[in-house]
């Protein structure tokens, strides 16, 4: 079994090093060339920059849910269902014997379940297609590394002038249990 978790790790590891990730890399270079290095000549800032790419995050999130029928895929799904638990309740309402109805609706329940949970799994993959490719996309460019090559720092904005950043919050957050606790600590 440890052989076959080897393979298997070691398979999707040459997968995402080989595709996955050459493949951001392309896109994250077409993205540069074709917007942000015009934006960049232009005198443009790296906030705008950046809420230009927001915008056109939000377009390619609305045209890949037009291509993946997000929408007519969720009313089929649901005409389907409707159709399937009416003829499973006209099976067992003609079924004659009480023992035979409970045991007819045990199995219209876990049909109809893994159905249900089959439609869930295909909607979380297209949500994750049309939602967090176009931002797994803007986090490719502004990696701190490109933004510390780009701008000299790590950061498009620098938020937390007073001391209070990430790190202050995710102590906060670990050795506080309720919210006593919590607003003693921001006093």
């Amino acid at each position: 079994m440890t052989y076959l978790h080897a393979l298997l790790n070691g398979f999707l590891d040459h997968l995402f090093e080989n595709v996955v990730q050459p493949g951001f890399v392309a896109a994250a270079g077409i993205m540069d060339a074709i917007v942000l290095n015009p934006l960049q000549a232009s005198g443009v800032s790296a906030a705008v920059q950046v809420a230009f790419l927001g915008v056109l995050t939000w377009f390619l999130s609305f045209l890949l849910c037009r291509l993946l029928r997000m929408d007519r895929a969720r009313e089929e799904f649901y005409a389907a269902f409707a159709a399937e638990k009416d003829t499973w309740s006209a099976g067992i309402a003609a079924a004659p014997d009480r023992a035979l109805k409970a045991n007819l609706a045990k199995l219209r329940d876990n049909g109809l379940d893994d159905l249900y949970n089959n439609f869930l799994a295909g909607l979380f993959a297209r949500n994750g297609a049309a939602y967090l490719l176009p931002v797994l996309l803007c986090l490719l460019w502004l990696n701190h590394s490109v933004l510390a090559e780009q701008l000299g720092r790590e950061q498009v904005l620098a938020l937390f002038l007073c001391g209070y950043g990430a790190a202050f919050l995710c102590r906060l957050f670990t050795q506080t249990r309720n919210h006593a606790t919590l607003v003693r600590t921001l006093r």
